[in-house]
């Protein structure tokens, strides 16, 4: 959905010079009309995202992203977000591979702030909103698994002070893989988002 005139960035007051973290891809989902990009800085990421919408029953979106197996907790600071759009989003995703309509979940952040926990129960499935919060930038996303249970939280100190907002059963294979993820809802711009995820 188009709009004419673009929400004001939303930043922390950090300047990360490059320096890449490693065994990470990056890649647009969906085939989002413009193409987005990942930059490497110290220790994260530039994203920058084009696409329709990380909803419904397919996805439009940039992401960064590396395999994941087992158990984990995996958190991510948004530094700063640069939205094109009142519903761009940016977040922290785990995916049951690389097509656009695989199972998910995501935790994201929107350009006021709200947070949103959703999940795609099943490939093709319709995605469902579960939950909600409130950050200023910049703060913290968290999600960890333990089995199929998916649990997301957020923190604006760090992960060692999480507030939950909910856990869901999502089935993955052995090729789900994590990362960062940034759709700017308006297919004629992109949105830009800084995370820090501690990679040095």
């Amino acid at each position: 959905m188009a709009t004419s005139s673009k929400p004001n960035a939303v930043s922390g007051s950090r300047s990360i010079p490059a320096r890449p973290p490693v065994h990470f891809a990056s890649l647009d989902i969906g085939s989002p009309q413009l193409s987005g990009s990942a930059k490497p800085v110290e220790t994260g990421w530039d994203l920058i995202g084009g696409g329709v919408d990380i909803w419904e029953k397919a996805d439009q979106f940039h992401f960064v992203f590396k395999d994941i197996a087992g158990d984990f907790d995996i958190a991510v600071r948004v530094e700063s977000f640069t939205p094109a759009h009142l519903y761009s989003k940016a977040g922290l995703m785990i995916r049951d591979g690389l097509a656009a309509n695989v199972s998910s979940v995501i935790v994201d952040a929107k350009p006021d702030g709200g947070v949103e926990f959703m999940a795609r129960l099943c490939g093709g499935c319709q995605t469902t909103y579960l939950g909600g919060a409130h950050i200023t930038f910049p703060a913290y996303l968290i999600l960890s698994r333990t089995g199929s249970t998916f649990t997301a939280a957020v923190s604006q100190t760090g992960p060692s002070s999480p507030t939950t907002i909910r856990s869901v059963s999502v089935p993955m294979s052995s090729d789900a893989v994590s990362g960062l993820a940034v759709t700017s809802h308006d297919t004629t711009h992109v949105a830009t988002a800084v995370f820090d995820t501690g990679s040095r």
